[in-house]
């Protein structure tokens, strides 16, 4: 390790400029000192580069893992260490960042220069490599510098899964998707499973956030309960006990006659469940699950189950690493299926936005991003791929934390802005269409096909949940 290179640090600050423990360490590590404001760094498409950057937890979670975010995307610098300190530490945070402490120079110069030297000897990412095959790449080089050798994921309710993996959700910008990237990692032997949950969720969001209900099997009354029933002999009543108690005594509510002895003028079967709404009596309530995300009920039957696993990493690491950096560029790896979302899983999505929508009464955007247009570039081309990652970089700093990004087909991108209305929208577009046209400037593409539509979907109107069909019907006819 050599510890006379001097390291440069970005403090990313927001309302004190630096803080004293911040110099004392760039001090005490001989490092280099720059200060980015935390805004001006998140929306900037630029990254300044660093040996690591240090983050104040006080601006909170979502914008800290805003900014871990565009550093983990970034094919120079998602190595880079990122140390977080102040009180608003949460357990989420500390499981994202890497571990070191303001006070401790040595154990933080020592992750540095590891990390530095990691950087040097792996060298750049292929940039044949599909923007799927990056970011496994990107993953497990981390994994391999940051000596992780499994993860462990923890309760985390925001999450669709009920869960969250270490780690892994910068790479892929949500727990859900990295979720279905690191089980596709555990099937092809890259990690070990030990399962450890198998919660249920909700067939219609996919959310985990599912209760299990009784309810009356006749009317589907939640107005239950299980309750002491007395049969009289002499005109054969069955009533819940409450209906026979009269003060200290018990009164038949049919025929009137005190009930003195049991075993002689009643007795009391087996308890039964008793709906108050339709008075019917049974012996089994029926089970109905409700999701408190999208608010859908089922049978229980109907609930679909995770497989929540323990990860730990196996020695086929390096041979995927290897295999990743050996043989990119065929054509199967530029148009893989698997980076662009399913026709049938985008309209669900976006029936789960109208719903919500139609429920809360609040309008909501669309934007569809063709980066092509009508202009033909060969997929083999270098320009075909500058394209699509500007595209990629320039939606995910132009939308909001909030907004729902997916990749359609080459080229096109829809973007969902929740509770939004046309001039939230239009502002979202305008900052993505700058942007855009920015980075064509700057590498002097020469490329004038692109286009942004945009609409927005009003609860009240009938067709709302044609719009998306239409929008990309007619961005496909472009192409």
């Amino acid at each position: 390790m050599n510890r006379q290179r001097q390291f440069n640090i970005v403090n990313l600050y927001g309302g004190q400029r630096r803080s004293s423990v911040v110099e004392d360490l760039a001090e005490k590590i001989n490092a280099t000192l720059d200060d980015v404001s935390v805004r001006e760094f998140i929306d900037s498409p630029w990254l300044p580069e660093a040996d690591a950057y240090i983050i104040d937890t006080d601006f909170g979670e979502d914008t800290l893992f805003t900014a871990l975010t565009k550093i983990r995307l970034s094919d120079t610098s998602y190595l880079t260490p990122v140390i977080a300190y102040g009180e608003n530490n949460s357990h989420r945070i500390s499981q994202n960042v890497d571990q070191v402490g303001l006070n401790e120079p040595e154990k933080t110069r020592a992750l540095i220069a590891r990390s530095y030297e990691f950087r040097q000897d792996s060298g750049q990412i292929p940039e044949t490599l599909s923007p799927s095959e990056k970011t496994k790449l990107r993953f497990l080089r981390f994994l391999l510098c940051r000596d992780i050798k499994e993860l462990i994921p923890y309760p985390h309710k925001a999450s669709l899964l009920g869960y969250e993996y270490p780690w892994a959700t910068p790479f892929w910008e949500t727990p859900e998707i990295a979720f279905n990237n690191l089980i596709g990692l555990l099937n092809t032997g890259i990690f070990n499973g030990e399962l450890i949950d198998k919660p249920n969720f909700c067939p219609r969001c996919k959310s985990w956030a599912v209760v299990i209900r009784d309810i009356c099997p006749k009317c589907g009354s939640l107005d239950i309960e299980v309750t002491e029933m007395v049969h009289h002999f002499r005109c054969a009543t069955v009533a819940p006990l409450q209906e026979f108690l009269k003060g200290n005594r018990l009164l038949c509510p049919k025929c009137h006659q005190e009930l003195r002895h049991i075993g002689l003028d009643y007795d009391k079967p087996s308890d039964l469940y008793y709906c108050y709404s339709c008075q019917d009596r049974f012996t089994d309530p029926q089970y109905q699950a409700l999701c408190y995300n999208c608010g859908a009920t089922c049978d229980v039957t109907e609930l679909g189950q995770r497989r929540i696993f323990r990860l730990i990493v196996t020695n086929a690491i390096h041979a995927e690493i290897e295999e990743l950096i050996k043989s990119p560029g065929s054509p199967e790896r530029k148009t893989s299926e698997d980076e662009y979302i399913s026709e049938g899983f985008l309209n669900l999505l976006f029936q789960k936005e109208v719903y919500r929508s139609k429920r809360y009464k609040k309008s909501f955007g669309i934007i569809v991003f063709n980066g092509f247009g009508n202009e033909q570039i060969p997929p083999e081309s270098k320009k075909y791929e500058k394209i699509i990652q500007m595209s990629k970089e320039c939606l995910y700093h132009s939308l909001r934390k909030a907004d729902m990004i997916f990749a359609y087909k080459p080229g096109i991108f829809v973007g969902i802005l929740p509770e939004t209305d046309w001039e939230g929208t239009r502002t979202v577009t305008d900052r993505l269409r700058k942007a855009f046209q920015k980075y064509i400037d700057l590498l002097q593409l020469h490329h004038t096909g692109w286009h942004i539509s945009a609409s927005v979907v009003d609860p009240q109107t009938v067709d709302s949940e044609t719009v998306l069909k239409k929008m990309l019907d007619a961005e496909l006819k472009v192409q």
